[in-house]
């Protein structure tokens, strides 16, 4: 594989890698948001049926606890709604993660590949470089051979 080959599929990996990263990091986001309004959902189901049961102590017209009824109903059906969210974003976060793990090791990969090419190319030029080296020695070696004969 070309080395310029090699260099674009390195950039595309970490272009993949970064928006991984990303989608991951927004997964994670969302998540936490979605706690936060389950939290709140949950919170006023408490505070409703709290305001339920002592509108029963009370002896409150009926309308009032119906309406109580009701309302804690809609709240039971959109913290369930909630649950289906976060169980659906847990699913998503895992395979963000995956995801991401895959984008760093391919990358990982790639940048070894890219490291490898560069030690070798590096070598062989070092070997060059002694080998030019050894030739202008031996030159010369052979030029102060023959003054002195």
């Amino acid at each position: 594989m070309k080395t310029d080959a090699v260099n674009y599929l390195k950039d595309k990996a970490e272009q993949k890698k970064l928006s991984d990263t990303a989608c991951f990091s927004r997964d994670r986001a969302s998540k936490a948001h979605l706690q936060e309004q389950c939290n709140a959902l949950h919170a006023y189901r408490n505070e409703y049926r709290e305001k339920l049961r002592l509108a029963l102590i009370e002896g409150s017209p009926l309308q009032l606890v119906q309406e109580y009824q009701v309302f804690i109903g809609s709240l039971d059906r959109a913290i369930e709604h909630a649950n289906l969210s976060m169980e659906r974003q847990e699913r998503d976060i895992e395979q963000s993660m995956l995801n991401m793990k895959d984008s760093i090791r391919e990358h990982a990969s790639l940048n070894a590949l890219c490291t490898r090419r560069e030690e070798r190319r590096i070598e062989e030029e070092n070997k060059r470089e002694l080998k030019e080296i050894d030739m202008i020695v031996t030159s010369l070696y052979q030029r102060k051979q023959r003054s002195e004969l």
